[in-house]
């Protein structure tokens, strides 16, 4: 859909699809990481993020740290639907005990709020 987006949008073509295997988060995590999580999360996947982020299970599964994409490209910059993205995913993280550390208009950081305040009581 996104590669579509990108040549009606952008005028773009499409050279070459290339189909393949998908594995969920929860998959990739219990492959490469069968005694817990990834201290950092790097999710960009072209409009999927929010997805993939409601599909965790942060009880199982707790990266102490999040770059989610929070804008969907675009030649001339942000739009609103991008503005309303990035405000569900911020309501999503703040509601899995995540807090917005940092943003650099395009991704933003999110940071675990337990393990933030764990390390700052230690100061």
């Amino acid at each position: 859909e996104e590669a579509h987006r990108y040549e009606t949008e952008f005028g773009v073509r499409i050279r070459k699809t290339v189909t393949v295997k998908v594995v969920t988060f929860q998959q990739l995590i219990a492959r490469y990481f069968p005694s817990g999580a990834p201290d950092f999360v790097s999710l960009d996947v072209e409009g999927l993020d929010f997805e993939i982020l409601q599909s965790i299970d942060y009880g199982r599964c707790r990266p102490k740290a999040f770059c989610v994409e929070t804008i969907a490209y675009s030649e001339g910059g942000g739009n609103e639907s991008d503005c309303a993205r990035g405000a569900e995913i911020d309501r999503w993280m703040s509601e899995h005990g995540y807090f917005k550390y940092a943003n650099t208009y395009i991704n933003s950081i999110y940071v675990d709020r337990q393990v933030w305040d764990a390390a700052h009581r230690r100061r």
